[in-house]
């Protein structure tokens, strides 16, 4: 009894590799990667529009940037369709955008069985190029003597 379930055991892994290979309906019947959603919002727009005076914007760290080329009105629009959260690399504003992956583009989604091994990661988030800015000199700060 033993010996027929270890050969049964055996055949079953030796086909499974092979059944990758084989489709049935334009899909696979057995499929190895798998989705995960990663939350990648620290790195694509680590930083936050902490308020909006016109064309110029200040960062929640103190930064501070005139955009240009773009109407306040087009800015404030663009940040509450971004919540705010932004990336300034080279002189250019990016913006934040979620990405919607629809059923094609998940692997698990062209197999009928899919085993667990190798992970493919999907990013939640994207950033486009919105604006040209520049640098503009932080307000002082307010210091007192110290007595």
């Amino acid at each position: 009894m033993l010996k027929r379930s270890a050969m049964i055991l055996a055949l079953a892994l030796a086909l499974l590799p092979m059944m990758q290979f084989v489709h049935y309906r334009g899909s696979r019947l057995v499929g190895f990667k798998y989705s995960r959603s990663v939350n990648n919002l620290a790195t694509e727009c680590p930083d936050t529009v902490a308020a909006l005076d016109g064309r110029k914007i200040t960062l929640a760290d103190g930064r501070a940037f005139d955009v240009e080329d773009v109407s306040a009105s087009a800015i404030a629009e663009e940040l509450k369709y971004c919540n705010s959260r932004v990336r300034i690399a080279d002189e250019t504003l990016y913006t934040l955008r979620p990405i919607a992956y629809c059923g094609f583009d998940l692997p698990e989604r062209c197999q009928w069985i899919t085993i667990p091994i190798v992970r493919v990661d999907l990013r939640r988030f994207s950033s486009r190029e919105f604006a040209s800015v520049h640098s503009v000199a932080a307000p002082a700060r307010l210091t007192l003597p110290v007595r």
